[in-house]
């Protein structure tokens, strides 16, 4: 008798411990006047790599294609792939960034011009995702992620006005 309260005891505190919740809603992120597209592109890299721009980066300066390309690769890719979210892919205006926890897999697409950056679920993994709902925990980690994004757009914008 006691196993078999035991084990409903345990199936209960499952069931409450992975609940889920409605799909988010496209997140909607209003860009300060006056950040470059390059800017905004660090700032959406220093939040998905959780690692700040390096203290010799310009907001104010302009750099070339090339340039711009492998100073993302030594400050945000080289060693993207963190215990939080990672960059999985790039491509002019959009960033795939994901997260994975345990078993559980979360990717965003994150869309961005030079008012607007919008993050919208793609797909998940192990987290137990309908047409209408998924894991509790998603919402949260899709809001750790809006604010950091955030902060460094703040941060950015900052030094873009101190500089100028």
């Amino acid at each position: 008798m006691s196993n078999r309260v035991l084990v409903m005891a345990s199936l209960l505190l499952l069931a409450s411990a992975c609940r889920t919740v409605p799909i988010p809603h496209p997140t909607v992120i209003e860009v300060q006047p006056g950040l470059s597209p390059q800017n905004i592109e660090v700032a959406i890299l220093a939040a998905i790599t959780n690692r700040p721009p390096p203290p010799d980066y310009s907001p104010s300066r302009s750099l070339s294609d090339a340039d711009f390309e492998r100073f993302v690769w030594k400050a945000f890719l080289q060693r993207a792939h963190t215990r939080s979210w990672s960059v999985e892919g790039r491509k002019p205006g959009q960033i795939i960034a994901a997260v994975t926890a345990r078993r559980h897999y979360l990717e965003l697409g994150i869309h961005f011009d030079s008012s607007t950056i919008t993050l919208t679920l793609l797909r998940s993994e192990n987290l137990q995702q309908t047409e209408t709902s998924i894991h509790r925990k998603v919402p949260l980690w899709i809001l750790r992620l809006e604010q950091r994004i955030r902060r460094e757009l703040g941060r950015l914008s900052f030094a873009t006005d101190a500089a100028a």
